[in-house]
């Protein structure tokens, strides 16, 4: 035999992109990669027949045969045509189809690939057994030791005599699966005594986290039980006094829309029903103006529509950006015409404010369109562009604490702050989507006021201000991103106004500002709602973390290690997302209480002609109690209002009461 003919050969591609450069996404083109085999001990080429499934076009190899295989295979079958031992950690059944080899050749093959399965079998056995108590131990009934040995001398007796169909059937490639997919032992038994559980854990030397796992529900149910003449008594009065229809009526609810925010992760239009829920939930439950009836729905309405839009992609729509930042104006020019009418606190200073805000934000188009234009014409990112885009974004956001600390006024301030960088990074229709979050957050807001002021002894709105608030901070998610588990799926392109030049922390940085920018946007009116209706803050997001959980539940579940790098990668994100959520909101809740409190002219323009006559303010904080606070914070004033301008917050020259 010849040294060509003892050769073997072995090509395999190592992965596959799509046209967009990413892989992993679970399509065929990203998990099927040509292996192509030849020399000695391989098997020729088949014509391919119908029944076999089809090759791609560009592989050229329709008219052959296919033998598909896992990657785990792979290692099996080398191993066996260069005739060494198949690694000790190798999870492959050896493909028999790729071989040319006699009927024993394949069937000592086979059974050394079984032996060296039940080899990995046995040492798992032994670790299971060696940290367990022997009473607590159950070896897998279906391959003892004894089962094994005998399967072993029958396989080897039916090769010997020629019965190598009897031994292929009798091999024990299927412990394999059995040993993955079975728990040899219960190791999370649970018994009614926590001294009891730390025992028997601290007895069988197992890992530190198994105690976490173990004793965090005994410890939580334990907690849970000691209330439980509170909790049903609880039950009881409000089944008694409000019936029970309207103790599950509520619950039901909230299954429902946790269901439906769960399911947005995976089908966007579902936020669309949710959104159509909440425009029609608190109009059948209260009395409320048909101006406000009219502006509620019809903000819901735009806003139900964009989870039917098509997800943002990589080309840039440089037209639809700037016409959206147009929109943006015209509200604005609106807001000062309508507000110069009202009677505004410190109206020079907000109006001026305002008109800045929009002369910032119509640079900021015109910056736009002509940094499309160079990029198209070949020129570049200018420098000029490059710096008006950075210096723009830095004033925006200091142009708000300059401004009035009245309710409306300050949020339209921190509205068209929020929307230059935003449309800056924006590539298609994002910016029409952030301008119709904002006019719905404002007309939750005047919702939220409108019964305050009725119902001075209840919490109005108390069943649809979380759950409205949860909704609209997830409404962002599929608009303003396209892949959560993998940043290579955001386009560079999206930060051209900023920068052009690769740089992935900087990249990395302008995207999540942009991924952040609804969010903060929710949160400053979140905490504009939660002072109106004088609820605890710690109360607030208790049962945004009631919510979360119970998400986070759904998705633990759904957590798996099998598929696409994508699925995987999906399934992780959402679970870390659902249990990072509560952090996140406080973190932003914190920045929105410095955006929507902090005043740079009190602090530095009025504070000295004050500080000597009131060194201290009072306010009605979130917890329910007046304490003393700067004179940066907000200011609460119940009067009957007569127009939305007249909301909650007062600052007068020389004087701070809470009435």
């Amino acid at each position: 035999m010849s040294d060509k003919e003892r050769n073997v050969n072995y090509f395999r591609k190592v992965n596959n992109v799509n046209v967009l450069g990413s892989h992993g996404a679970g399509e065929r083109s990203e998990t099927e990669t040509p292996l192509v085999a030849w020399g000695a001990g391989i098997r020729g080429p088949l014509p391919a027949t119908e029944t076999d499934p089809s090759s791609p076009h560009s592989w050229e190899l329709a008219h052959i045969r296919r033998s598909d295989v896992r990657q785990a295979d792979i290692a099996p079958l080398m191993a066996t045509l260069l005739g060494v031992p198949i690694p000790a950690n190798s999870v492959g059944f050896l493909p028999r189809e790729y071989l040319s080899l006699s009927e024993l050749e394949v069937s000592e093959a086979v059974f050394t690939n079984a032996r060296q399965m039940a080899a990995q079998y046995n040492r798992k056995k032994e670790l299971t057994e060696s940290g367990t108590i022997s009473i607590l131990y159950r070896p897998f009934p279906q391959l003892t030791k004894y089962t094994e040995q005998t399967l072993m001398t029958e396989i080897r007796k039916h090769i010997e005599d020629g019965q190598f169909t009897h031994a292929f059937n009798l091999r024990l490639g299927k412990c394999h699966c059995h040993w993955i997919r079975e728990q040899l032992v219960d190791q999370m038994m649970i018994d009614d005594d926590l001294l009891n559980c730390v025992g028997v854990k601290s007895v069988q030397s197992l890992p530190c986290q198994y105690y976490v796992y173990c004793i965090l529900p005994e410890v939580l149910w334990w907690v849970v039980l000691r209330r439980h003449e509170d909790i049903y008594a609880a039950l009881r009065n409000t089944s008694k006094s409000r019936g029970l229809l309207s103790l599950l009526f509520p619950c039901a609810l909230y299954l429902a829309g946790i269901e439906i925010l769960v399911l947005s992760f995976f089908y966007r239009f579902v936020l669309s029903i949710g959104v159509a829920g909440l425009a029609v939930w608190p109009l059948v439950s209260l009395r409320i103006p048909w101006m406000l009836r009219i502006g509620w729905l019809a903000s819901c309405a735009s806003l139900a529509l964009f989870p039917s839009l098509p997800v943002v992609g990589r080309e840039a729509n440089t037209p639809l950006v700037v016409a959206s930042g147009c929109v943006w104006i015209m509200c604005a020019l609106m807001f000062i015409y309508w507000g110069s009418s009202s009677n505004f606190h410190d109206t020079p200073r907000a109006v001026g404010v305002l008109l800045l805000q929009v002369a910032l934000l119509s640079v900021a188009i015109w910056n736009i369109h002509s940094t499309s234009s160079s990029l198209v014409n070949k020129q570049g990112l200018l420098s000029f562009n490059q710096t008006l885009s950075w210096a723009l974004s830095g004033m925006s956001m200091l142009l708000p604490l300059c401004g009035s600390q009245w309710v409306p006024i300050r949020l339209v301030h921190l509205f068209l702050s929020l929307a230059l960088p935003f449309l800056l990074l924006s590539a298609s229709h994002e910016g029409f989507f952030l301008l119709a979050l904002t006019i719905n957050l404002l007309c939750w807001l005047t919702l939220e006021h409108h019964q305050s002021y009725q119902h001075t002894d209840t919490k109005p709105l108390s069943q649809t201000s979380f759950c409205v608030s949860g909704d609209e901070q997830l409404e962002n998610r599929p608009l303003t991103s396209r892949n959560i588990a993998s940043i290579n799926s955001f386009d560079p392109t999206w930060v051209h106004c900023f920068l052009t030049v690769f740089s992935p922390f900087v990249m990395t940085a302008l995207i999540l500002w942009k991924t952040m920018i609804p969010f903060l946007a929710v949160t400053c009116v979140f905490r504009a709602v939660n002072i109106i209706v004088q609820a605890p803050t710690r109360r607030l997001f208790l049962i945004v973390l009631v919510f979360c959980d119970g998400m986070g539940l759904h998705f633990l579940h759904l957590v798996t290690n099998q598929g696409s790098w994508l699925d995987i990668g999906t399934s992780i994100s959402h679970y870390v997302i659902m249990q990072t959520t509560v952090l996140f909101l406080l973190f932003l809740y914190e920045v929105a209480r410095g955006l929507t409190g902090i005043n740079i002219w009190t602090a530095f323009v009025c504070f000295p002609y004050r500080s000597s006559l009131h060194p201290s303010s009072t306010s009605l904080l979130d917890d329910g109690y007046i304490t003393n606070i700067p004179h940066s914070e907000v200011y609460i004033y119940t009067g009957k209002p007569s127009t939305v301008s007249n909301l909650l917050y007062e600052c007068e020259e020389g004087k701070e009461h809470v009435e």
